[in-house]
């Protein structure tokens, strides 16, 4: 039976290290080389078949493949008193620069078993998921699971993918039993759930469509109560296509511009969703909205998106 491993934020143990090195004669120390390259080694055991098809994959992307969560768990020595000292790395879907996560989705996995699966799992991804992702906007690693899982107070749920500010993961139990159609399909729902992170990675590269709307992010432009249909006239006038968050109840609320981040991800998720003809007879009167989506399709293209 499997049993689901829960991942969290990104954690780097060296227990004691400190403490040997202040009490010790002998100096221990860690070198860190290329920290991308650790996506290179496995934290267990694996067949000669999957260390060649790991080493290939890099080869022919740039982007690394793991199977574990685990990326390093290496023996440091032992302490004055005897006792083993180990060093720690394992993914982290939540982890961001320069931020603290609080309140972020807890992912669970459970993980491929066989080369079989692992190899099935890999082409897939060669051949649905990375011909959209290349460039800026491909992840440093992919984790390919059996299942991807996350809780909140009102049950569990299975997730096609998940994504951080490295490692893009993606769930491949269901990937055997799907015919070709099927997997289009699939391939949709995981680039939906990809792209918002992977393009945030990237957002530097998104100013000229940030610029629209620069000084209305966050703003109210009306009563919450306001009617939904003469709500969205007032957003899409002026250059928005989702709801922003009402500050007295942190939900997201009618009469509220929406922050950078999920304006973007509106955006692009809206633009790979819908053919231009879709797009222009929806926003064709909107012309700050038309600004924006052909601003973001120019981006996302130029920093690797594929259409």
């Amino acid at each position: 039976m499997k049993s689901y491993r829960h991942i969290p934020i990104i954690v780097i143990t060296l227990v004691l290290l400190a403490v040997l090195s202040a009490c010790s004669d002998e100096t221990t120390s860690v070198i860190f080389r290329d920290p991308a390259n650790r996506y290179l080694q496995s934290s267990t055991t694996e067949s000669a078949v999957i260390q060649q098809l790991r080493q290939q994959f890099y080869e022919e992307t740039g982007s690394y493949l793991i199977f574990n969560d685990t990326l390093q768990h290496r023996f440091m020595g032992t302490d004055l008193n005897g006792d083993p000292q180990w060093f720690t790395e394992t993914v982290d879907l939540t982890y961001t620069v320069g931020t603290e996560a609080s309140g972020v989705t807890k992912y669970r996995y459970t993980l491929l078993q066989t080369d079989a699966e692992k190899q099935v799992a890999v082409e897939f991804l060669r051949s649905y998921v990375l011909p959209h992702f290349t460039g800026k906007i491909r992840p440093y690693a992919w984790m390919l699971t059996e299942t991807i899982t996350h809780n909140d107070n009102f049950g569990t749920y299975n997730d096609y993918a998940a994504s951080g500010q490295e490692v893009a993961a993606v769930a491949c139990k269901l990937i055997p039993t799907l015919n070709d159609a099927n997997k289009e399909r699939y391939t949709a729902q995981v680039i939906n759930i990809l792209l918002g992170k992977l393009i945030l990675n990237n957002s530097s590269a998104f100013e000229a469509f940030f610029a629209v709307c620069d000084d209305l992010y966050t703003m109210q432009f009306a009563d919450p109560e306001i009617k939904n249909d003469e709500n969205n006239k007032l957003l899409w006038s002026a250059g928005f296509i989702t709801r922003g968050k009402d500050p007295q109840s942190s939900g997201v609320s009618n009469g509220f511009y929406p922050d950078k981040e999920n304006d973007l991800t509106s955006f692009c998720r809206t633009i790979i969703a819908n053919s231009k003809e879709k797009l222009e007879a929806t926003y064709g009167d909107y012309p700050l909205v038309m600004q924006k989506l052909q601003l973001a399709r120019e981006t996302m293209e130029a920093i690797g998106y594929i259409f």
